[in-house]
């Protein structure tokens, strides 16, 4: 039945193939990815914590990074958490709960891949100590791994403090390396 519907659809219609991977464990989602040109860049966008146990869930959040990258004429994205378990509230009692080690080094591992690296975290790990220490360490481990220059953390267009994408809805990206905002990354 499906096919059929398919057919349907205009030549003019661009077909994408789009392959989504996902490293996660009975209590913990690490990150999920989505490639569909593996010839352009990669990135990584590090987000809080997951909206729920399953990796394949396309919230908000996960819809509108893909749909940035994409217009970026990116290839694929990685939308990793720096913390593996979902939560209600991000208090530092919570979110020290369910930060983890392991979470950090599926990120620095998977990061190997990615061109860009974006900290997505928004006003979080201004906010909470745990959520600070939590990208300190990543921040360490990308050094260790010699990817500290792909690092760059997503702020918005106003006062140019850190942004969360969800934030951004419907708003142009800007980007901080080193002190220095562009609204592009090179």
């Amino acid at each position: 039945m499906v096919a059929k519907n398919l057919k349907a659809v205009p030549r003019a219609a661009k077909e994408i193939q789009v392959v989504v991977r996902s490293k996660s464990t009975d209590t913990d989602q690490y990150w999920t990815s989505w490639i569909w040109d593996e010839a352009k860049p990669l990135w990584l966008v590090i987000c809080n914590y997951p909206s729920n146990n399953s990796p394949w869930y396309l919230d908000v959040t996960k819809m509108l990074i893909i749909d940035h990258v994409m217009e970026a004429d990116g290839g694929g994205v990685i939308v990793g958490n720096l913390f593996s378990r979902p939560i209600s509230k991000p208090t530092d009692v919570n979110l020290a709960r369910v930060a983890s080690p392991e979470a950090l080094q599926e990120l620095a591992d998977i990061a190997k891949i990615a061109k860009y690296i974006v900290n997505g975290t928004g006003s979080l790990t201004a906010k909470s100590k745990v959520a600070q220490s939590q990208m300190k360490a990543l921040i360490g481990k990308l050094t260790k791994a010699k990817l500290n220059d792909r690092v760059c953390t997503l702020v918005n267009g106003k006062n140019y403090r850190g942004a969360h994408p969800l934030s951004l809805q419907g708003l142009r990206w800007f980007y901080k390396v080193d002190g220095k905002v562009s609204d592009r990354l090179a």
